[in-house]
């Protein structure tokens, strides 16, 4: 029995390593084919750049090969010719670690065929095999503590079921003696057996196992993770309590009039657009002639038809702005009319399917740069007013006598020359803390695109800076003169980086540096990263904090809120703070606004237990800002604490 024993605790001990041991191999394994796949799409990128020359080509490979430590790297062409090779030679393992490696071959990595991206390199392949992922040494690192501790245990363990077994083996053997003797033996007086009483008493049972350390760790992690998961599904349905209309799924009318406000007229406004108005004509005769079960019915098809339409739209807005009205903005040029008349045509059928007497009116307005809210508003209720006083299903569409931009060719002329001749400077506005300490400056990047004109914001030159691939320049450019501005007058500043740019190899060298050639004015610099690229792709965010983050910079989430919730481990992520968009502060004071302060709150105390600041964007009164600060919110901009403070002018 005690052998059996002992070989199922051997049996346990060997099973808990080699589960130790295959949780560090698929590990491993998730790692380099995510390194693979990175790396294949950065390469990707680089070789587009390149262009169609040879030599370029080839030194930008072998620059990139050089700086990520391939193992290998092939350019091959449509017939599978080289056109391009490196191969590292091979590291030799650690000293008393190579039966580990063979045993391991994770470490081997994998390869990745990657095609060519459309339009940059027709027919051309690109193999690569990423640094090895060598887990030898930190899976021998984990054994030997686990084995320590575990080995100890179920050794105690084994040594207390062998004593806690001794006497039941007395007592069976004991048993065993009596049945041999002779029958009549077992009454007489000489009888050496004992009474029967004590020869059937039960053996002593064990009632406990000792805890062990390590599973109360494990449980401790789960449970942990379990918190997480239900605190991450609380914010995201606070959030949508808060900003998501319950019936037709859009966004409530606070939440699109914010959203809208942020698209035609923040810093990176759109430069063209087109706004829609909808409207169920007569939707309390629909509610009493069919039930307001067939008005519901109808304001959901709307709904989903309009979602439908915005699906995988960059930059599109839809929401619910009343019971009968719901609006739409489509990014983009001379959008009005055609988007009207596609919904027009999908929305009649559905609706008089649902309601034989159902009417829609649609009245739409382009768009064409910076245009204040309320006036577009008007132009749209103006085509609606149109629209109304036609048919039962309508459409009118305007303009608003915006002069038409310059093309995306002459934009990024003017942004090559602007860089070029150093016509660029940084705005700033105040970041201040709930004592009203200043905590650093913000500054978005300005751009004069002639000489002796004004320095234009963002709204202004972002979308074709980005369709140019400027984008990597601008924030370099940034990067430059925040720290010679701090080196100057020694006043922190923050600035921000568009996604294109993280996810540039030589931007990330280029930055650090630069970092690296001022480290004292590194230490007072902030980066802002999109919030979009904490969800899509944290690997490039973790990477960015890590660089950065140990040259002295704070790296935090700017323009956060949306899916705040949906990132995983973002305490994990190296941040320093999360900066909520200014959308999900307006008109917080109103005693309409429980769920949105419910929301906020929610996201003031998940930022906190993740070990990070959390900041306000944008915010617009003085009661907002007292709201913000007695919830617990560490920093804040925006007019009320501009209205507090010295202005700024550009540095």
């Amino acid at each position: 029995m005690l052998r059996t024993l002992w070989g199922v605790i051997a049996l346990s001990m060997v099973a808990a390593m080699l589960a130790q041991v295959w949780t560090g191999l698929e590990a491993a394994r998730r790692q380099s084919a995510q390194l693979t796949g990175e790396h294949g799409q950065r390469i990707a990128t680089i070789l587009e750049r390149a262009g169609a020359g040879a030599t370029r080509r080839d030194q930008a490979l072998q620059a990139y090969f050089d700086e990520h430590r391939l193992r290998r790297i092939e350019l091959l062409d449509a017939q599978g010719a080289p056109l391009f090779r490196r191969v590292a030679p091979s590291a030799p393992p650690t000293p008393g670690l190579a039966w580990m490696a063979m045993v391991l071959p994770v470490s081997d990595g994998q390869e990745m065929l990657l095609p060519p991206r459309p339009g940059s390199s027709g027919g051309l392949r690109l193999r690569l095999v990423p640094p090895a992922v060598n887990i030898a040494e930190p899976i021998w690192a984990l054994l030997l503590p686990f084995a320590a501790v575990l080995a100890p245990l179920l050794l105690a363990v084994w040594a207390w079921s062998a004593w806690s077994l001794r006497g039941a083996r007395r007592h069976v053997a004991e048993l065993g003696l009596r049945n041999t003797q002779p029958r009549s033996s077992s009454s007489g007086p000489e009888s050496g057996s004992r009474p029967a009483s004590d020869a059937l008493a039960p053996a002593t049972q064990p009632t406990t196992a000792a805890p062990s350390l390590l599973l109360e760790q494990m449980r401790e992690l789960v449970r942990l993770e379990a918190d997480m998961l239900v605190q991450a599904k609380e914010l995201e349905t606070l959030r949508r309590a808060a900003h998501v209309d319950a019936l037709t799924g859009l966004l409530t009318r606070r939440s699109a009039l914010a959203r809208l406000e942020q698209a035609l007229e923040g810093d990176a406004a759109l430069p063209a657009a087109s706004l829609l108005l909808l409207r169920l004509r007569d939707l309390a005769s629909m509610n009493r002639r069919s039930g307001h079960d067939v008005g519901n019915q109808v304001l959901q098809t709307v709904a989903e038809t309009l979602s439908a339409l915005v699906e995988g739209r960059e930059g599109a807005i839809c929401g619910r702005l009343n019971g009968s009205d719901l609006v739409l903005l489509v990014p983009g040029r001379g959008q009005a009319q055609p988007v009207a008349e596609l919904l027009l045509s999908k929305l009649r059928t559905a609706l008089i399917a649902i309601d034989p007497m159902a009417s829609l009116a649609i009245g739409a307005v382009d768009l064409v740069g910076r245009v204040k809210l309320k006036q577009a508003l008007a132009l749209a209720d103006e085509a609606l007013a149109s629209a109304e006083s036609g048919p039962r299903f309508a459409v009118s569409a305007l303009g608003n006598g915006n002069q038409v931009a310059f093309g995306d060719s002459v934009w990024q002329q003017r942004l090559t020359d602007a860089l070029a001749q150093r016509r660029t400077v940084l705005a700033a506005f105040p970041v201040v803390a709930p004592d009203g300490r200043l905590l650093h400056l913000d500054c978005p990047m300005r751009v004069q695109f002639e000489e002796g004109g004004a320095y234009e914001s963002a709204w202004r030159w972002l979308a074709p800076a980005a369709r140019g691939r400027f984008s990597a320049a601008i924030d370099l450019r940034a990067v430059q003169l925040a720290l010679e501005a701090i080196t100057h007058d020694g006043q922190a500043r923050c600035i921000n980086v568009s996604a294109q740019s993280l996810a540039s190899s030589e931007f990330m060298v280029n930055v650090a540096s630069e970092l690296e050639f001022a480290a004292l004015a590194a230490r007072k610099l902030w980066i802002d990263l999109p919030e979009s690229q904490a969800l899509d792709q944290p690997v490039l965010v973790l990477e960015a904090a890590r660089r950065w983050g140990s040259l002295g910079v704070q790296v935090a989430l700017e323009h956060a809120g949306e899916h705040l919730g949906r990132i995983e481990s973002l305490g994990g992520l190296g941040l320093h703070c999360v900066r909520i968009d200014s959308r999900f502060l307006r008109g917080i004071t109103g005693p309409e606004s429980t769920a949105v302060r419910k929301h906020l709150q929610s996201m003031v105390r998940a930022v906190h237990q993740a070990g990070m600041t959390i900041s306000a964007e944008g915010v617009a009164t003085s009661g907002d800002l007292v709201l913000l600060w007695s919830m617990g919110f560490d920093a804040a901009t925006g007019p009320a604490v501009a209205r507090r403070n010295q202005s700024m002018s550009p540095q």
